[in-house]
């Protein structure tokens, strides 16, 4: 019941009360009568609202960590806990089982990327430089997996993993693992996609040692896997088996600046692919595997920068792209075809050679990271709109 009054706890402008009615024997007369009990719990109800907040953030913050099945067993085992202390009870610690939670995934698209220079630039700048300087490219490639429907799985130092058909999001945001039998088919091109739009976005960050633009390598296989939750104290969701170790391989085996895939999953990809420059590496010898096929893209390419050019104008139109991702995208194709971006900044060689289908190089711009405001006139750099090419705009 919900009343006015100048005393006690108030919600906004509302106060609280309990009403019950019992009856009873008037102990006077010895009639039946009504005995009205009104209570002010505008206090508890505070609480229990201030309660419910909190415990919807903690739901909020489980479902970024973890698919929904693993937030359900969470939260049941929580449920259960509450339940024993109201009766006066005491749960032991939940004991998880770990078979309860794992899923096989008949095949799913595995990205592994590291940082060129990483280790040398952890050497010569302090340690809140180079957490400052991940959280800034972290958080600009995870504002990307949404985009392009895939889950981000990890961060180990500069090791970042990604997973394509592994979870699903549904309107509510929350991520629902795909099981047994069932896959995406477009799996392994959505993590392809999000590893060329990685590279345009890295571009965008500076190393804090050098202040040359950040090169990832970034390897990419698909397989069977499994995934599962381990460990009791600040549990993961992880994946387990062959495929894993391969996409790792594919990283470590990779050339910076440029995407390495497996055949698996060059086989998974469309026919339009076979026009964006893949370049058949020669095989490549991986550790437990022997001589493996596999395929390199370079976003130096005239094919790649022809890709982007085009992929800028359809997710344009269609609003998919974070406007982020799409300045990226832009000055990373002008500077890779030789013209100038912001600043009169252009693409140079990599040591030993101009740039080729499967080569080095790296993007000398003192700053090639764009804003589209408004009606997209002017770059963040300021720069008029007109002064960049007009096949990238039009």
């Amino acid at each position: 019941m919900c009343g006015s009054g100048a005393a006690g706890c108030t919600i906004g402008d509302a106060r609280w009360h309990e009403v019950a009615v019992k009856p009873v024997v008037d102990p006077m007369s010895g009639e039946r009568v009504l005995l009205l009990v009104q209570t002010d719990v505008s206090k508890q109800v505070a609480a229990e609202e201030v309660l419910a907040r909190v415990l919807e953030a903690e739901h909020r913050l489980l479902a970024d960590v973890f698919p929904q099945h693993v937030v359900a067993d969470m939260t049941a085992a929580r449920n259960a806990s509450a339940e024993a202390a109201r009766r006066g009870f005491k749960l032991l610690g939940h004991i998880q089982d770990p078979a309860a939670l794992a899923t096989s995934h008949e095949c799913i698209t595995i990205l592994f990327a590291d940082i060129k220079g990483f280790t040398c630039m952890c050497k010569e700048v302090p340690p809140a430089a180079v957490m400052t300087f991940l959280n800034d490219l972290y958080t600009r490639l995870d504002s990307l997996t949404d985009v392009y429907g895939v889950y981000k799985v990890e961060t180990i130092g500069d090791c970042y993993m990604v997973a394509g058909g592994l979870v699903a999001r549904g309107a509510d945001g929350i991520g629902t693992v795909v099981r047994g039998g069932e896959s995406d088919p477009l799996a392994a091109q959505r993590v392809v996609s999000f590893a060329r739009a990685m590279l345009a976005e890295a571009a965008a960050v500076r190393l804090p040692n050098t202040g040359e633009p950040v090169q990832m390598r970034i390897g990419i296989h698909s397989g069977p896997a499994t995934s599962g939750v381990v460990g009791a104290k600040m549990p993961r969701f992880c994946l387990f088996g062959d495929t894993v170790n391969t996409a790792s391989r594919m990283e470590s085996t990779g050339t910076p600046g440029c995407i390495h895939i497996s055949a698996a999953t060059r086989a998974l990809l469309p026919a339009t692919e076979d026009e964006l420059g893949w370049a058949p590496s020669g095989g490549v010898e991986v550790k437990g595997k022997g001589t493996m096929d596999t395929f390199l893209w370079s976003p130096y390419s005239e094919a790649a920068a022809r890709q982007r050019a085009e992929q800028w104008r359809t997710t344009s139109i269609l609003g998919t792209m974070s406007e982020r991702a799409i300045a990226a995208a832009a000055a990373a194709t002008a500077l890779a075809a030789g013209r100038e971006g912001p600043n009169g900044s252009r693409a140079v060689p990599a040591e030993g050679g101009a740039p080729a289908t499967a080569g080095l190089g790296r993007l000398s711009a003192p700053e090639v990271r764009c804003q589209i405001e408004g009606s997209g006139s002017r770059t963040r750099d300021g720069h008029d709109r007109d002064e960049w090419p007009m096949d990238l705009w039009e």
